[in-house]
Formats: C-alpha cells, sequence, structure tokens
C-alpha cells in the first residue's frame, strides 16, 4: 500500500502548501478515544479466551480523523500523525494510520512523528515510511549520529527533522553542560548541520517555556551570524508562536552554511 502523496521535495512542497493555504499551521493526527464523546467509546467485551476486545470504537476514531481532514485541508500546510498511537491500537491501528494517510491530499506535507532512534533499524524503517507510507519526513533522535540519518537520506525528495533540544525538565543534565557555556545540544546542532542538505535536514527544538524563546533565538542567531554576518537576530518581542516559526527559518538558514 502506498499514499497518494507525490514526490515533490519536501520543503518545495512544504512551502507550496503554506502559499496555497496562507497558513503555517500542523494539524496532528492522533487516534486518541479522550477525544471521542463518552457515547462513542465501546464498552469492553470478553472474548472466549479471555481475551479483551479493544475497548475503543475504531470507526468512529476513522471518522472523526476524516473529518478533520476535510474540514481543515484548505487550513493548514501540513499534517502529523504520531505512530505510537496508531501501534498502541496493535494491527487494526496499522490499518486505521494507512486509511488516514491515503485521504490526505497529496499537495499537503505528511510529517510522521516517530522519534525513530535505533541505527540498526534506520534502513528498514525508512522503507517503510518512505515507500509503502509515502510520507514527505520524519522526525529521528540522532544520537547515533550520521549511520543512523544515513538511510533517510539517500531519498532526495524526502526530510528527517532530528530532535535536537526537549523541554522535559529531566533532560537538561542531557542537553547542557555544567556551565552552560558549550551546552550539549548546541554541539549536536553542529554536527547535524553536516549531514546533508538543508532541504532534507532539519531541527526540532521541543518547549512550551516562553523563557527559552530568547536563549534559542540568541544560540541559532549567533550560529548563522558567524557564517554570514548580513543575517540579524531576529526580534521577536513576546510572540512564542511566531518564535517558532522564525526559529524554524533561522535553523534552516543555519543547516544552509557551508561547513
Amino acid at each position: 500500500m502506498t499514499s497518494s502523496q507525490t514526490s515533490q521535495p519536501f520543503f518545495q512542497k512544504l512551502s507550496g502548501a503554506i502559499a496555497k493555504n496562507q497558513s503555517a499551521l500542523c494539524i496532528g493526527l492522533d487516534p486518541s478515544p479522550r477525544f471521542l464523546p463518552w457515547n462513542q467509546i465501546a464498552s469492553p467485551q470478553t472474548l472466549q479466551h479471555g481475551e479483551e476486545k479493544s475497548w475503543v470504537d475504531l470507526k468512529a476514531l476513522q471518522d472523526w480523523l476524516l473529518n478533520i481532514i476535510n474540514q481543515t485541508a484548505n487550513l493548514v500546510c501540513a499534517y502529523k500523525p504520531t505512530l505510537d498511537v496508531y501501534l498502541a491500537l496493535g494491527a487494526p491501528g496499522i490499518a486505521l494510520l494507512e486509511t488516514i494517510l491515503k485521504a490526505i491530499p497529496p499537495h499537503i506535507p505528511i510529517i510522521l512523528d516517530v522519534k525513530h532512534g535505533d541505527w540498526i533499524t534506520s534502513g528498514l524503517f525508512s522503507r517503510t515510511a518512505f515507500e509503502r507510507w509515502s510520507v514527505d519526513a520524519l522526525n529521528i533522535v540522532p544520537f547515533s549520529g550520521l549511520d543512523h540519518a544515513a538511510p533517510f537520506l539517500v531519498y532526495p525528495d524526502r526530510a528527517i527533522f532530528a530532535l535536537c533540544y526537549t523541554g522535559n525538565p529531566s533532560a537538561q543534565l542531557l542537553q547542557t553542560s555544567a556551565d552552560n557555556t558549550a551546552p550539549y545540544y548546541l554541539q549536536l546542532v553542529k554536527d547535524i548541520k553536516t549531514w546533508g542538505v538543508s532541504t532534507q535536514v532539519g531541527l526540532e527544538v521541543e518547549g512550551s517555556d516562553p523563557t527559552l524563546r530568547d536563549e534559542w533565538i540568541i544560540v541559532l542567531g549567533q550560529l548563522v551570524c558567524a557564517g554570514r554576518q548580513e543575517v540579524p537576530v531576529p526580534d521577536l518581542g513576546g510572540d512564542f508562536f511566531a518564535f517558532q516559526q522564525i526559529a524554524s527559518l533561522v535553523a534552516q538558514e543555519l543547516l544552509s552554511l557551508n561547513p
């Protein structure tokens, strides 16, 4: 099974969707029963051998997700299904994912939220994601280095987003240094910059704390300015949503610099 997505390069496809819909909104497509009305969640049923039947009404979830796509296809620049949520539903969840992928209009990019972290299986999963499911981009946990990313980068019209920073408080020990003069996430960004062309590699920066805004703008801005003095550090005021958008643009600029 393959979806109806085209083979247009990811960032070109993303730019086209942004221009067509005049939108920078990316919507998640996750089949979580918590979003359904209670009357659409089935009660547990016991099978002959004591196996518990799925308590989620998959048809209701499918109708709900398809309705989201129908109602928002002219309002978004991308859709982002989270693989783990579908896997939690077992084999029917994978079938549901494939149904949802086929329903997305071909001009809208699909970013699969998977945070793939196993370099040994990256070749197999790249074929599943890019050939069977025809998603346009996905995210990885990049600590296995270029060996992990390489199987995804052999697809020139697809892209990866490398998770380089998360807002989880307990992650700070792994992301920062003792004096914060050379934080580990910044070293990671510099290494990711060497992996491929800017049309294939992006950075994923997670965090809902507005106090992170200025820190990341300064960090990314200084890296860009180090290579091109004419690139200014953006002044975003207090708009965290704008920070997220411009940080992505600055990160693209960073990755486009010559090593």
